[in-house]
């Protein structure tokens, strides 16, 4: 039967009453959705083949390295995605972006070299071995060019290529896995080795999209505007490596490789597809969230909308973790209460990220608030996991992430503007 013509117009006319925030949102949001839907179901589908093949073992050394990576990409990238993503709402002038962009290259290059003559050094202190520190900062290198070049996309609105990036990282990380899994003995750093590939060409492409951005007179005047924001920024990493690295480096070095791969199989499961709804999210909501009006009626979406979604939201990870640790195979344990206390993680952290988006994009006083509830999170959920995880194993670990982040989450909506 065809569509209702009735209907359709009647759905054209719904849209067209929308703000025009609103539908630039949508129709930002529906290339990011198309593109990022698929990058991260091959991303996602990337860690279950390597978690099934590897086991839980070969697959905790994998993320053990995952999680280091997290931590000593900050230095590198710093704040420098999120001061570009905000240009788009911030500010049109010609160079801006080309400032910033020659800014983070110059600052990456310096530090990469730093961290690359220093490995001997410090590869110890992180508890790798020289060979997985070096695959440690390969995987930290390509993760910031990548996003930081991603960040420039955004902050031109230019979000069907946005997703086109991570539409090539998913595939050709997913693909290099296979390729290699069919042809090799499966290992941590195989699985680390196609990951890194993935992003790095996603990376090429991206910048082969700004090659016009780059040939921008460059002029330091938008680095004011721009480095407060990057050096600032730089602290939302942490509080993403404060999720990311607990849970896997403590479960590892304190209890077994064996307990740190199936942490990550929770985690893969419930908390790596909430960050990757987040990361979707935020790719239209912070540029467009930078003007005024923009933020009144994202806020307006919020208040409508956090209650119900956060009464969903845990039953529907609950349901897909489930599925995800039954596929994954018989040496990774199903476990009701570990797959509940993810799924409250998972939401926890989703509805916090989205909030903690919005202040960062209202204004400095905004981003400080962002700020210091993620850090405050994130120091919660280390506390938490060191005395937990020791005792109650991968149950710890999870409640430590759950607690944290309902707390910070609970703490931005009181702190959520007022309807004027």
């Amino acid at each position: 039967m065809g569509s209702d013509p009735l209907a359709n117009i009647a759905g054209r006319a719904r849209l067209a009453a929308l703000p025009e925030t609103g539908r630039r949102f949508l129709a930002g949001f529906s290339w990011i959705a198309l593109f990022f839907a698929g990058a991260r179901a091959s991303s996602l589908a990337s860690q279950f083949l390597a978690g099934r093949v590897l086991g839980p073992e070969e697959f905790g050394r994998a993320h053990l390295i995952t999680g280091m990576a997290a931590t000593v990409q900050i230095l590198p990238m710093l704040g420098f995605p999120f001061a570009l993503s905000r240009l788009g709402g911030q500010s049109d002038r010609p160079g801006a972006t080309a400032a910033a962009l020659s800014a983070f290259f110059v600052w990456a290059a310096l530090c990469v070299g730093i961290l690359a003559g220093g490995g001997a050094a410090l590869a110890p202190l992180t508890g790798l071995s020289a060979a997985h520190w070096n695959l440690c900062l390969a995987l930290s290198a390509a993760t910031a060019l990548h996003l930081t070049l991603g960040g420039a996309l955004q902050g031109l609105t230019r979000f069907k290529e946005r997703g086109l990036s991570e539409a090539l990282y998913g595939l050709a990380s997913f693909g290099t896995l296979a390729v290699w899994l069919s042809i090799g003995r499966p290992s941590a750093g195989v699985l680390l080795g196609s990951t890194i590939a993935g992003l790095s060409a996603a990376a090429l492409f991206s910048l082969w999209l700004l090659r016009g951005q780059l040939r921008a007179t460059l002029s330091a005047a938008p680095l004011r505007e721009i480095l407060p924001f990057a050096a600032l920024g730089a602290f939302s990493l942490m509080t993403a490596a404060l999720i990311q690295t607990p849970g896997r480096v403590v479960l590892f070095h304190l209890d077994s490789a064996r307990a740190s791969g199936i942490y990550a199989a929770y985690f893969m499961a419930t908390v790596q597809v909430a960050l990757a709804l987040v990361n979707m999210l935020q790719a239209v909501l912070i540029p467009l969230a930078s003007r005024t009006e923009g933020q009144r009626e994202a806020w307006d979406l919020v208040r409508g909308w956090w209650l119900p979604a956060a009464a969903a939201l845990p039953g529907v990870f609950a349901v897909g973790a489930g599925a995800v640790i039954g596929i994954m195979g018989r040496s990774y344990p199903k476990e009701p209460l570990w797959i509940l206390l993810f799924a409250l993680a998972a939401s926890a952290i989703l509805l916090h990220s989205v909030l903690a988006a919005l202040f960062a994009a209202r204004d400095m006083a905004g981003l400080l608030t962002a700020t210091g509830a993620g850090l405050g999170a994130g120091l919660l959920n280390l506390l938490l996991t060191l005395s937990l995880a020791p005792r109650l194993g991968v149950a710890g670990a999870a409640l430590g992430l759950a607690v944290s982040h309902c707390a910070s989450a609970g703490l931005l909506l009181a702190l959520m503007p007022r309807r004027a």
